[in-house]
């Protein structure tokens, strides 16, 4: 008998940032370094600049970890090439879940990421799966069901 191998992938929240990540990707990676470039533009600055050979106090500015984690949780998601059976994440990184997952755009994910540093968004609840075909959100038993709670931000 065959045996199916399934694939999970959980993204960090703030904290798990490091200078130097995702630099090996933009180098190596085309899809990788037009994504990072994307994130540029829509941010209005380099943020590669700061991942890539900033300092440690610049990158823990959390208006630079949120949208640097999120955007090194995606590109290396998609670098992998393997579409998950399911994601999750904690914190900030349940916003690369669902861009993983196909049920935010990686635009909107990373805007979501900016707005909430400036506190115009809650916090999204939520994990998500992929049934092969379309993305699902549902609780972590599996029923179904969306919960999306809202929180104040604590970016500065």
């Amino acid at each position: 008998m065959l045996k199916i191998m399934k694939h999970a992938y959980v993204f960090p929240g703030q904290g798990a940032q490091a200078v130097g990540m995702g630099k090996d990707l933009y180098d190596n990676v085309p899809a990788a370094k037009e994504l990072f470039e994307k994130a540029n533009e829509i941010l209005g600055f380099r943020i590669t600049d700061i991942m890539f050979a900033g300092t440690d106090e610049q990158l823990k500015q959390t208006k630079v970890t949120q949208p640097a984690v999120f955007l090194h949780s995606v590109i290396m998601a998609k670098a992998l090439g393997v579409k998950p059976d399911a994601v999750a994440g904690h914190s900030l990184g349940e916003f690369s879940a669902l861009v993983v997952a196909g049920a935010l755009s990686f635009e909107d994910g990373l805007e979501a990421r900016v707005e909430t540093c400036h506190g115009h968004a809650g916090r999204l609840r939520g994990a998500a799966r992929y049934d092969g075909r379309h993305p699902r959100t549902g609780r972590q038993d599996g029923r179904g069901d969306l919960r999306i709670g809202r929180r104040r931000s604590s970016c500065r």
